[in-house]
């Protein structure tokens, strides 16, 4: 059982220097500028190219090269969003709505 907060084992020794939590899914930036998320992978939220849980931090592997220094987790909608330092915002996940800002309702599994 879960009584109180406990440490994210698999970020030990890891530089975090942001977090952001959606209704179903988690994501932080490292100082490296490093994108992980986790959590409920339905619709590509989680930006790792599929729709599959994942249950510890994963590196969103699309971002490499790219340095996040800001991002944001619907709560409740599946889409995760990021601000990268050469000023591109990248969006991902359900698009329904157009909420992923690219003129249209077609989702994304990966940053684009």
């Amino acid at each position: 059982p879960c009584d109180r907060p406990r440490v994210i084992e698999s970020l030990r020794g890891v530089e975090v220097v942001d977090v952001a939590a959606g209704g179903a899914h988690s994501a932080c930036i490292t100082a490296s500028g490093e994108l992980y998320t986790w959590g409920k992978g339905r619709y590509g939220r989680l930006g790792h190219g599929d729709s599959e849980d994942q249950l510890k931090p994963k590196l969103v592997d699309a971002l490499q090269g790219h340095r996040v220094i800001d991002m944001a987790c619907g709560s409740g909608d599946a889409q995760t969003l990021c601000l990268t330092d050469d000023d591109m915002v990248w969006s991902w996940g359900d698009g329904d709505y157009g909420k992923l800002g690219r003129g249209g309702s077609d989702g994304c599994k990966v940053p684009m």
